[in-house]
């Protein structure tokens, strides 16, 4: 779905205020939870307000240099670690490379941030390579670590992250934006209660007939 990358779900505000009204963060974050809530879009859009040079209270500006980086997904000091091949895996080769990376000074003079979609598909090697850095971060760096299923992530690397759920919803933002993209076609609370709450999925589900 395209939505600007400085725009959240309506289902994402109090996840979102808790962590932009956060004098420190911590150095890292398991967005955890129900598949198909739009955690790693949220991801995105958390880092591209970080590194906004004119934020707009809450929210990125969407209108500076940094900004524009992000919305063109060539923003220097954020970095995207996914699973590669058939298979999947985020391999070790990956996670040291981005480890090494996020060793360096920030090119722009914010945060350096990592964003791990799918954390759960890191092997025991991977997560130990990330582990290291876990442990003695460096700097300004955030590891976002996107999961929906975090109980397969090794208990280490649980315990140095802090974790930001985002429960199955069914609340009436979630009704209504369901309702606003089927155009009123569907009935949309029917359809978030067929898909246990997860309003992409709803969306999926209806555009698949």
């Amino acid at each position: 779905i395209m939505i600007k990358s400085n725009e959240i779900f309506p289902w994402q505000h109090s996840q979102w205020r808790f962590l932009t009204e956060h004098q420190r963060l911590p150095h890292a974050l398991i967005l955890s939870g129900h598949k198909e809530l739009g955690k790693f879009h949220f991801a995105l859009a958390f880092a591209n307000f970080l590194q906004c040079t004119h934020k707009a209270g809450q929210h990125a500006c969407g209108k500076c240099s940094s900004c524009h980086l992000s919305s063109v997904g060539n923003h220097p000091d954020i970095q995207l670690v996914e699973g590669e091949g058939v298979s999947g895996i985020i391999k070790i080769d990956r996670v040291r490379a981005v480890v090494d990376w996020a060793s360096k000074s920030p090119q722009l003079g914010g945060y350096k941030i990592v964003i791990v979609k799918q954390a759960e598909r890191m092997n025991a090697a991977s997560a130990n390579a990330l582990l290291k850095t876990l442990e003695e971060p460096s700097g300004k760096t955030l590891f976002l670590l996107v999961s929906d299923y975090t109980s397969l992530l090794p208990a280490t690397v649980r315990s140095r992250c802090q974790n930001v759920n985002f429960p199955a919803t069914f609340s009436k933002d979630s009704v209504d934006w369901l309702e606003a993209m089927l155009a009123g076609k569907q009935n949309a609370n029917q359809l978030l209660h067929l898909a246990g709450g997860a309003p992409l999925a709803a969306l999926v589900m209806a555009n698949d007939g």
